[in-house]
């Protein structure tokens, strides 16, 4: 009896297994789809090219052009020159050139201050700007650097370094430097003449003293003024090219500008943000600062600036 029961449930596990077996659904690979491409039928791009880029290379001159150019020096001349071997020193330069920028380099900083004479005395004061000092000075005084103070005027005081000399000039600060802090307006034409003389007094003589020496790359041309016939000539293909173009999507989207009193508007707001407690500007005062001198109307310098100076001394 036993092996009766023992046969049936074997015959019973075989056939669920069976069963299962065959019945179970079969595994499927899965399907990589790849989409087609219409060779003949290609998407447009984004944002069309710009049509002024074909011309960009009408900006620049042709190299045969250039090289047949007066004002560029040929192949020819260019290989004509030897460079130096190698460990063979190139040209030094001079004693005065040396000495010069020495000499730049000390008085970077200073600025002449004071001049005063009792009898034959005459003795300056210089400002050193960076250690926020103040030297005295007078004719042939050598400071500590090795400059000598050769020559002591109202307008300037001489120094000397070896082979090179400078004139530091008088430079007094404009009185209404001072004012114009505590009572922010806007500045005369003569205002803007004094300003500009204590900048060339303090920046612009260091600046062309530096600017002697100055030679370009080889191949390269010195720097020149623009004339006004390049200057118009430059704005006409600007115009052809650009302005044009411009000016009709100018006209396409106006813009509108706030009127005088919504400027009146926004001149207060910012005034009592950022500077709050402080007495506010007239705002039709304000207005005549369009008449200032700006990038489009900057003082130009002259013989008689470099020269002279309208501050008081």
């Amino acid at each position: 009896m036993r092996m009766i029961v023992i046969a049936l449930t074997c015959v019973l596990i075989v056939g669920i297994v069976l069963f299962v077996v065959l019945t179970a659904p079969a595994p499927t690979k899965p399907a990589i789809r790849v989409a087609r491409i219409d060779v003949s039928n290609q998407p447009q791009p984004i944002a069309p090219s710009d049509p002024a880029a074909e011309h960009i290379l009408e900006f620049f001159p042709d190299p045969t052009e250039m090289m047949a150019s007066p004002a560029l020096p040929t192949i020819e001349e260019l290989t004509a020159d030897t460079p130096p071997a190698a460990g063979t020193p190139g040209p030094r330069a001079s004693s005065e050139e040396i000495d010069r920028n020495r000499l730049l380099a000390l008085i970077e900083d200073w600025v002449y201050v004071d001049f005063s004479q009792v009898g034959p005395t005459k003795i300056g004061r210089i400002h050193q700007t960076r250690k926020k000092e103040y030297v005295e000075i007078y004719e042939g005084k050598t400071l500590d650097n090795g400059i000598q103070v050769v020559l002591l005027t109202d307008d300037a005081a001489t120094l000397k370094l070896g082979e090179a000399a400078f004139r530091l000039r008088l430079a007094l600060k404009p009185a209404f430097f001072d004012e114009i802090k505590d009572n922010w307006r806007p500045i005369t034409r003569e205002e803007q003449q004094q300003a500009y003389e204590y900048y060339e007094r303090i920046y612009g003589d260091k600046f062309r003293e530096y600017s002697k020496g100055y030679k370009p790359p080889a191949g390269m041309p010195l720097p020149r003024p623009v004339s006004a016939d390049e200057r118009e000539k430059g704005r006409q293909q600007y115009m052809e090219m650009y302005g044009n173009q411009f000016m009709k999507e100018a006209k396409q989207f106006p813009v509108a500008f706030p009127g005088t009193q919504e400027q009146r508007e926004n001149y207060e707001k910012y005034w009592q943000k950022f500077h709050p407690g402080l007495p506010m500007p007239d705002f039709d005062q304000m207005k005549g600062m369009d008449e200032q001198l700006g990038p489009g109307n900057r003082i130009q310098p002259s013989a008689g600036n470099a020269a002279s100076s309208n501050l008081p001394k």
